[in-house]
């Protein structure tokens, strides 16, 4: 499925103020892990690279941190040590759902892993060569889209005429990939999946501006 999202089309909609839900109740303090930073650079860095969340179930709960490069760690909160490691993945905010691609030569999947345990909940066929951009706060849904280059910054963008995204949801429903006119980044989804809000960056191959965009 495709959405052509220039004005003759009606797919998508310029708002001009949307409210992005957003929940940190759950962020744990860094000094919990008994981590020292020293330097204000340090603890300008660590609260960049790393989200850290309770888990909602209480008897498997845990730290989860990231490195914003696609690995997602599991540490118990007691012991400090690693419980598990996953890569190529990307957690929800809430700390619900982590979200991890998986290649082969000619496939790919995505898999919803249970944050508790490790466990794969559940697994749908993706494209190939893409990577977990956005994860939607409560889990319910996520963004996948080709590769970032590793030194470019979240709202630096790639110059691109056009921009190729896939959305997965985490009840089951088949994977959608949209195929938009123009130089998209996900920022957030409704909390029940249906809406995703999008970045539009302007000019596509030399952007100095963003409208935000309702995909439906």
């Amino acid at each position: 499925m495709t959405i052509d999202t220039s004005p003759k089309q009606a797919e998508t909609e310029q708002v001009v103020v949307a409210e992005v839900p957003t929940t940190r109740e759950a962020v744990r303090e860094l000094p919990r892990l008994g981590i020292v930073i020293a330097g204000g650079f340090g603890l300008m860095a660590a609260a960049i690279a790393l989200w850290m969340w309770a888990l909602p179930d209480a008897t498997s709960s845990g730290v989860l941190l990231s490195n914003g490069q696609g690995t997602v760690v599991l540490l118990d909160p007691d012991s400090g040590e690693e419980v598990f490691t996953i890569d190529s993945a990307l957690a929800s905010p809430d700390g619900s759902t982590i979200y991890r691609v998986i290649e082969s030569e000619d496939s790919a999947s995505v898999q919803m892993v249970d944050p508790g345990d490790g466990s794969v909940q559940s697994e749908q066929h993706v494209p190939p060569r893409q990577f977990v951009r956005m994860v939607g706060v409560n889990g319910t849904a996520a963004v996948l889209m080709p590769g970032r280059p590793s030194h470019q910054a979240l709202y630096a963008p790639t110059a691109r005429e056009v921009t190729d995204m896939t959305v997965v949801w985490k009840d089951g429903r088949t994977p959608k990939t949209f195929h938009l006119e123009g130089n998209f980044e996900p920022e957030t989804f409704t909390l029940d999946g249906t809406r995703l809000y999008l970045l539009e960056f302007a000019p596509a191959t030399d952007p100095d501006h963003y409208f935000v965009r309702q995909l439906d």
